[in-house]
């Protein structure tokens, strides 16, 4: 960030604030929700409660919809880089 000045931060951690949640979305799914379904036994209440958590893991991958906050926050971030950077390099 000495290039960029401490104040210009804010994108870049957001970034890497939506690199980790897909991250932890894969993983969450790979070692929690994918290998429960339809293996463990649970209540219609429990179940509901399942499908919601691991609809909304797989959504991080599979949404591309307009309504896709990952990607308003990501493109929201990347436009904050490029102003920073296009900035910086016109000086």
């Amino acid at each position: 960030m000495a290039l960029f000045g401490s104040d210009t931060i804010a994108p870049f951690h957001e970034i890497n604030k939506i690199i980790n949640e897909i991250f932890i979305s894969a993983q969450m799914l790979g070692e929690h929700y994918w290998k429960r379904q339809g293996r463990k036994n649970m209540t219609d209440e429990e179940f509901e409660k399942h499908l919601k958590e691991m609809h909304k893991h797989e959504a991080v991958f599979w949404e591309m919809s307009e309504e896709d906050e990952l990607l308003k926050r990501l493109y929201t971030a990347i436009k904050k880089v490029e102003k920073v950077c296009s900035d910086v390099l016109s000086k």
